[in-house]
């Protein structure tokens, strides 16, 4: 388990801030897990600013923001010399999907998922961006076993799937 965890979720949608934070809380282990939320680019950018970055350990961002879009925001955070490290995954649902995730790439983003996504799926793109201390449960026991028991009722729109894994 980690000492401290700091996660920034950047989206405009509440469902998907709220549905990503519920996820992130059953899926993360730390004494001091911290999750906070922005609406927009900017707002995280003065979070990153104000804490000198080196608080927060991850971000997770949608694409499709008011003001910069989170491709955007990636190029800004990456030239940063403070916090340009901090792991970003970013959760889409734009219908342009191979294109989105070609850009957020290039712009330094760590993972792209598909949204509307799955508790395990999520699960399994922070394993490749955190360190393995942030999935071991008090006590000791580790979470590659661990299947998050939850359920989201919220409709996501039609339209949207899972991309099949």
């Amino acid at each position: 388990m980690m000492e401290k965890l700091h996660v920034l979720i950047v989206d405009d949608d509440p469902n998907n801030r709220d549905r990503i934070r519920d996820f992130s809380e059953a899926l993360l282990f730390a004494n001091e897990l911290n999750i906070e939320t922005v609406n927009n680019a900017q707002q995280a950018l003065q979070k990153l600013q104000g804490f000198g970055g080196n608080n927060i350990d991850l971000i997770v961002t949608d694409n499709s923001l008011p003001g910069l879009s989170g491709a955007e925001m990636a190029q800004q955070i990456r030239k940063n010399k403070y916090f340009g490290g901090v792991p970003i995954v970013m959760c889409t649902g734009d219908p342009e999907f191979e294109r989105v995730k070609k850009l957020a790439l290039n712009s330094g983003v760590n993972m792209v998922m598909h949204v509307p996504h799955s508790a395990e799926e999520l699960l399994e793109t922070y394993k490749s961006v955190l360190p393995p201390e942030a999935f071991v449960r008090p006590g000791g026991s580790d979470s590659k076993s661990h299947k998050p028991n939850i359920v989201d009722t919220r409709d996501p729109g039609p339209g949207h799937h899972p991309e099949p894994g």
